[in-house]
């Protein structure tokens, strides 16, 4: 198996992927979804545990089978670049959106500049880039471990780890200020000390991301060891069906009332085990490589399409609080294509992709 053909099935879910998340943030601002819509939101959740998996099982599998030494200098830029470039970009369309209609909104706004800087919260899924770079950064201080090649029973007992403290974190609900400060007063025997509120959400949320990514890389290792990819490109027809089923079944079906934490990793890592195993069975062409380059740029441009969208048809005196199943739908797919088709174009300039996309 060459080595262009084991990343074409990871091509075609990233792009897949970039689909379910434009569904995902289709409902933004509706008061009441088409009946049905509800169905695809929630089978389109596992686009980012995807995006998670596959970022991190390729970058550990790289580190655990290759004495190459990775340029994490470039592997940053790559991120951090379009990071500020659409976090501007956003927070420019927020602060044209305040100006026009809630100007004292601005101050409060700005006054948190500690999550615009760092959790991407110029718009809501930026939030995914600072999340990936956590989970970079616990690979980089974890290089000599993941490069040692550490034991099963070790690796298993990290993952329990890591799994068991995210799901305490989501149980103590941490990222809820109020709640943090009574829990550590309680904890720490003292009634009440002032803490700058901006600070201590940015510190708490920051914790968070490590914490989730810690678990995504947990099983990153254990998929490496058991070189679950070789495996999978070399899996029957039947195996593949069953890989296909329990994607099905996971997503469309979330009856097993598992912790969230499994839940998530379920859907990322089982995504990523069809996506290797399709490999075999489809062929690299134009459309699905192209779809794998543009799957980043998808997820980054595509609110800003929706918006524009959601602009014009406003002036129709559309109703877009209570929007029928045909309108949603004719937007997600227009604000997709919309999407592939200006990244596809502006990643054949060098600059401007480097700026915008970091490729």
């Amino acid at each position: 198996m060459n080595a262009t053909r084991r990343i074409d099935g990871i091509d075609l879910f990233r792009g897949i992927a970039a689909f379910a998340v434009v569904i995902l943030h289709s409902d933004e601002g509706i008061k009441t979804a088409p009946q049905g819509w509800s169905f695809l939101l929630n089978f389109s959740a596992f686009a980012v545990p995807f995006f998670l998996a596959t970022s991190f099982y390729l970058l550990v599998d790289k580190l655990s089978n290759s004495v190459q030494l990775i340029r994490w200098t470039d592997r940053f830029s790559r991120l951090l670049i379009p990071y500020a470039f659409w976090s501007v970009f956003y927070l420019g369309i927020k602060i044209q959106f305040f100006l026009k209609r809630t100007p004292y909104k601005i101050n409060g706004l700005l006054d948190n500049w500690y999550g615009l800087l760092f959790l991407g919260q110029s718009e809501f899924h930026l939030y995914f880039i600072p999340l990936l770079t956590a989970g970079i950064l616990l690979v980089v201080a974890a290089e000599s471990f993941i490069r040692s090649k550490p034991h099963l029973f070790l690796l298993g007992l990290l993952l329990i780890f890591c799994i068991v403290a995210n799901q305490y974190y989501l149980y103590l609900n941490l990222e809820d200020v109020n709640l943090f400060l009574a829990w550590v007063a309680k904890g720490f025997h003292f009634n009440a000390v002032e803490f700058d509120q901006n600070i201590l959400k940015f510190l708490i949320k920051l914790f968070g991301f490590f914490l989730r990514c810690s678990s995504y890389i947990a099983v990153a290792l254990i998929f490496s060891r058991l070189m679950i990819k070789n495996k999978l490109l070399n899996l029957n027809l039947s195996g593949f069906f069953v890989c296909l089923i329990l994607f099905a079944v996971v997503n469309a079906f979330p009856i097993f009332n598992l912790p969230k934490v499994v839940e998530e990793l379920l859907k990322g890592y089982i995504t990523l085990a069809l996506a290797i195993a399709l490999s075999s069975y489809i062929k690299n062409n134009s459309i699905i490589s192209s779809l794998g380059r543009c799957s980043f740029g998808i997820y980054l441009m595509h609110f800003a399409i929706f918006q524009i969208l959601w602009s014009f048809v406003s002036r129709f005196g559309l109703n877009l609080k209570h929007p029928s199943f045909l309108m949603l739908a004719f937007s997600v797919v227009f604000a997709y294509l919309m999407s592939w088709i200006l990244t596809h174009f502006l990643l054949k300039k060098k600059n401007v992709s480097k700026i915008m996309f970091g490729a």
